[in-house]
């Protein structure tokens, strides 16, 4: 979460998907999300997880919430987890694409079946860190 001198709050976000036309989707859904909630995100577009890694440290405020456009799989995604929540940090990793299937992994893994329950879990978790900072 990056801070703005004027009291302003930008919510960092990743998105890492492995084919142009889902990474500009989610970057789509993302800019129709701003215009209905007027949340300031600031968005990350990859194919490479490692960016999302650089992001991490040179991102101001670090990355809040990460959307990973694939099936979670444990054994594919395991090590990215542990990378990216390794540290004492709030970060969130959004998984889309699992067929009816809604639920928490541990603190950090959220996964979701549909753009709708994305948006609903987007909404719940940066009301949760503005919450959180402000206390």
């Amino acid at each position: 979460m990056q801070f703005k001198a004027v009291g302003g709050v930008r919510i960092n976000v990743a998105v890492l998907a492995y084919d142009d036309k889902v990474l500009w989707d989610c970057r789509n859904f993302l800019y129709d999300f701003i215009d209905k909630t007027n949340y300031n995100l600031g968005i990350t577009l990859t194919k490479d997880s490692s960016v999302i890694f650089h992001g991490m440290k040179f991102v101001p405020g670090g990355l809040d919430l990460i959307l990973v456009s694939d099936h979670y799989g444990e054994e594919k995604y395991e090590e990215f987890v542990k990378t990216v929540t390794k540290t004492l940090n709030h970060t969130k990793v959004f998984f889309l694409g699992e067929e009816q299937k809604n639920e928490k992994i541990g603190e950090s893994i959220i996964i979701v079946s549909s753009k709708e329950q994305l948006e609903k879990q987007l909404s719940e978790e940066i009301i949760r860190l503005l919450i959180e900072e402000r206390l």
